[in-house]
């Protein structure tokens, strides 16, 4: 019996693709793994760490869109400006990021762009929202709550591009 390099699921004997991780299989290969299930754990890592980060990501994002929805509340309703739309904006740039996590978790590279264009996009509304405040007593607040956004979304965007994390992906 033929077993996947990287996932363990057993394989058809004539299977060309696992049914279950979608990872080629290669001729050579099948035969090293005929008696025994190996699994390429520097791949298994890499998934379960992608799997973090989607969580991780989760739960940000989650708060993130709670944030954006506040900040357009505030503006909305208590302080008068009815053209404030940067919360609708931080909220749906949250929610995209969370589709793509949500799309990552399944191993898609696909999850891993459309984070990538609301996660830019995001730091961008971070970078132009800080600037705003720039001439008012307000600047270096400001600049050190968008740090606190930034720092992390840069990390979490190279945790997500490195080869070993990317490479994870189908």
């Amino acid at each position: 019996m033929n077993y996947c390099s990287s996932c363990g699921n057993k394989l058809d004997k004539n299977a060309i693709f696992c049914s279950s991780c979608g990872e080629e299989i290669v001729a050579a290969e099948a035969d090293l793994f005929e008696d025994k299930p190996r699994v390429n754990t520097v791949k298994k890592e890499s998934n379960d760490f992608i799997t973090i980060l989607c969580i991780l990501t989760l739960v940000g994002s989650a708060l993130g869109v709670f944030r954006g929805l506040f900040y357009q509340a505030v503006a909305h309703d208590f302080g008068g400006n009815l053209g404030y739309h940067r919360g609708w904006m931080f909220a749906v740039a949250n929610l995209g990021t969370i589709a793509g996590a949500i799309i990552m978790m399944n191993k898609s590279k696909v999850g891993l762009v459309l984070y990538t264009v609301f996660q830019v996009a995001y730091l961008a509304l971070v970078v132009f929202t800080s600037f705003i405040y720039v001439e008012e007593d307000l600047a270096a607040f400001s600049m050190l709550i968008s740090m606190f956004f930034l720092i992390p979304s840069i990390a979490f965007l190279i945790m997500y591009w490195l080869p070993q994390n990317r490479d994870a992906l189908h």
